[in-house]
């Protein structure tokens, strides 16, 4: 090569990378689209995108992300791939007391950024709603919809009718609560009472739900609402059969297979049936004690989006190790 063909290189290369750092300020810094770059550039988009690529290639652009909040954004991704989720928040480990009210913000965070006028979001009764419903800002214009009787509370902040109206309140849209106990005496109760104009109408909004709120947890007293909404007689019939866990009122084993059919039939709630049939189911729970549960409730393939943290995504994520990579195995048998 000549001594002047390789000044001639040398001036080709500052002039592409005089280029490449116009457009990666122009596109990065300063926000504009390639078809502004190219007009203001004096080239076309397909070289532009050409220039960004080589920019970012050479290190001129260096792209760096930074953890938000602590959050577990490698095992969330594994969670999603493992348990074949749509989403998936890890927060971080810490007592249990201030974790169920940080999955409570960070359920409030998810459904500020992912609801839509055009969605009807099923909730239920119960304090993880509460704490969602204090966190809550704003929600746009959707339909809300209850998806289980009321169940008991011990503090005026768990009442699921105060959950409920602050929730329709920020939306501002539709909203069919429902003003009837969770556990009854009898299956023919429970079929009378969803003929009554107002449940009816809430029941019909099933097939068009859009988002569910959920929650899990062992069956046992305190720590699960429903537990404590239903009978002494009720709680002793259901713990023979040893349930894993219970989703709003659907009690599984430790495959997600359900179990404790004949109280299920006795309490207002909607069904796991119903639930699989929701594009985006969302399982709020965490902590050591509910980690069995969660992993249930995973197990019964119904969850879309998990939001727990990082202790209970460590176990999850093990847990699917030892079932040889085959999670979300059990569907819900065809006579359910």
């Amino acid at each position: 090569m000549s001594a002047r063909s390789g000044v001639a290189q040398k001036a080709i290369s500052a002039a592409r990378s005089t280029l490449m750092l116009q457009a990666a300020e122009m596109y990065y810094l300063r926000d504009q689209s390639r078809s502004a770059i190219a007009e203001a550039l004096g080239i076309s988009r397909f070289k532009v995108a050409r220039l960004l690529i080589d920019a970012r290639e050479q290190g001129i652009v260096q792209i760096h992300l930074t953890r938000p909040d602590g959050l577990d954004p490698d095992r969330a991704r594994r969670l999603c791939e493992t348990w074949r989720l749509r989403h998936a928040i890890v927060l971080p480990e810490m007592p249990e007391d201030a974790l169920q009210n940080a999955l409570a913000h960070a359920a409030a965070s998810y459904l500020t950024e992912h609801l839509t006028p055009d969605d009807v979001l099923g909730l239920a009764s119960g304090r993880t709603t509460g704490r969602i419903a204090r966190a809550l800002g704003s929600l746009p214009a959707c339909t809300i919809v209850q998806i289980i009787g009321v169940t008991s509370a011990t503090t005026l902040w768990d009442n699921p009718t105060e959950a409920i109206r602050r929730m329709a309140q920020l939306s501002g849209g539709p909203c069919y609560p429902v003003f009837a106990p969770f556990g009854l005496g009898s299956a023919d109760a429970v079929a009378i009472l969803r003929r009554e104009p107002a449940i009816a109408a809430a029941w019909a909004q099933f097939s068009f739900l859009t988002r569910a709120i959920v929650t899990t947890a062992p069956w046992a007293t305190g720590v699960s609402m429903i537990h404590d909404s239903v009978t002494p007689a009720d709680q002793v019939e259901a713990a023979a059969l040893s349930p894993a866990a219970e989703i709003l009122g659907n009690l599984i084993d430790s495959n997600g297979r359900p179990v404790a059919a004949d109280l299920t039939e006795r309490l207002l709630t909607i069904s796991l049936d119903e639930l699989s049939r929701i594009p985006d189911v969302i399982l709020v729970s965490g902590g050591t004690s509910r980690q069995q549960a969660i992993h249930a409730a995973l197990m019964t393939g119904i969850v879309d989006t998990l939001i727990t943290d990082s202790g209970t995504a460590r176990f999850l994520l093990q847990k699917s190790e030892i079932n040889h990579g085959q999670p979300n195995g059990c569907a819900l048998p065809d006579e359910y």
